[in-house]
């Protein structure tokens, strides 16, 4: 349970860095995918979508990479499950 509860923690955090570095509240003095998503918002209206596409997806697969590793900690560790073989 505890490994759940910090994988879904994590996620909840690199969420909410990066909603608040999009809206200008974060940390100004690092680089942020807040803040690259924000610039390529404006690089959206002629036509170079990669920049956005490249945010977006590296924040999905490390969110996505947590969220397995979790699971798989969870799975490898929980006594409950190694009965049912």
């Amino acid at each position: 349970m505890v490994i759940i509860n910090f994988s879904l923690q994590f996620q909840m955090a690199i969420k909410a860095e990066v909603i608040l570095s999009y809206l200008g509240l974060g940390v100004q003095e690092i680089p942020s995918w807040g803040k690259m998503i924000d610039d390529a918002k404006l690089e959206l209206a002629r036509g170079v979508w990669w920049q956005l596409a490249g945010a977006v997806a590296a924040m999905f697969v490390l969110v996505w990479a947590l969220n397995i590793l979790g699971d798989a900690l969870r799975d490898a560790l929980d006594p409950k499950l190694r009965g049912k073989g």
